[in-house]
């Protein structure tokens, strides 16, 4: 507890309402004390500011921890909000969006994109917190997103979770596809391109870029996605995306590879090991992905012995624009 909070704080949640404050007996002046946090309209929090959290995700789910004394019954946290929260590496504004049963009207607090279900709505709790259903939540971004973040969205939901992905993954692919054709709406054409364009494999927002960008360029039927090579050793290591006829490796290199020095040795002998098998490795970086992507795609199709050939959704697949 802060020094300068009053002990009867300690009778109260971390993050709790005024009104549930003021009948707890907390005066107003301690309500005013500068070791309160007031993320919202009438709430107060003795947990840190929601932007000191590191990454949009972390900053997103405690956005919602310090809305969720004004989330009423049947609310849930939406939208883009909910894909952060679920985990999807998009790239969004920090506003919370709220969706609300048709029993209550829109919420409307500053900070919140408030927002009204039709109909009856099932919403799930996600470490505490009532979300959208993913399905729900992408339905609902449709219309927001571009191409590219829903189909990073995609990768990431259809992924298995857990320890060596023994969970299952937050979206049935197969399931959704089905909902989405009987369906109809805004957005529906849209998340039907994505779903189409999505694949298992991706392990980060990058990886799913660097496969995109292939296919942007025709390139991605020559590869598989993270393929477990081996040698006369045993198991050489795992890589992103390979293709064993022509044996080229494509792997993206995030800075986590270059900061952490135990990473970035295991990396270095995985790679050299590749290598003495008789692959070429070829490393790209953000930058490449982001800022270059003819220039790679040139180098995967010279090291593959083909030629580029530009797929109709080119402008809409590579990364030149926020995901």
């Amino acid at each position: 507890m802060p020094p300068n909070t009053s002990a009867t704080f300690e009778r109260l949640p971390h993050t709790f309402r005024v009104g549930t404050a003021l009948a707890a007996g907390v005066g107003k002046g301690s309500l005013r004390s500068r070791s309160l946090v007031v993320p919202f309209h009438g709430v107060r929090s003795v947990l840190p500011e929601i932007g000191t959290a590191t990454s949009a995700n972390e900053r997103m789910l405690n956005a919602a921890q310090m809305f969720l004394p004004r989330l009423r019954p049947g609310e849930a946290i939406s939208h883009t909000s909910a894909l952060l929260i679920y985990g999807c590496p998009i790239r969004v504004g920090p506003n919370l969006h709220v969706t609300s049963q048709p029993t209550h009207a829109r919420s409307r607090v500053r900070g919140v994109y408030g927002h009204e279900w039709k109909v009856p709505t099932p919403v799930a709790p996600f470490g505490g917190i009532p979300l959208a259903l993913p399905g729900t939540a992408l339905r609902q971004s449709a219309s927001d997103l571009s191409l590219l973040a829903l189909v990073v969205a995609i990768d990431h939901l259809r992924r298995p979770r857990g320890f060596g992905g023994k969970l299952p993954p937050l979206l049935e692919v197969a399931s959704f596809s089905g909902e989405l054709l009987r369906g109809h709406g805004r957005g529906v054409k849209q998340l039907l391109r994505a779903l189409d364009l999505s694949r298992d494999g991706a392990e980060s927002r990058m990886e799913t870029l660097t496969r995109l960008l292939l296919l942007a360029y025709g390139l991605d039927v020559y590869f598989e996605q993270q393929v477990e090579l081996v040698d006369g050793e045993g198991t050489i290591g795992r890589f992103d995306l390979v293709d064993t006829r022509s044996r080229t490796i494509v792997e993206f290199d995030g800075d986590h590879h270059r900061t952490d020095k135990a990473q970035h040795a295991k990396d270095l002998y995985r790679l050299d090991r590749a290598r003495e098998a008789g692959y070429r490795v070829l490393q790209f970086v953000s930058g490449d992905i982001i800022d270059r992507p003819k220039r790679t795609a040139t180098r995967v199709a010279a090291a593959l012995g083909v030629e580029l050939r530009p797929h109709p959704l080119r402008e809409e697949l590579l990364a030149t624009r926020p995901s």
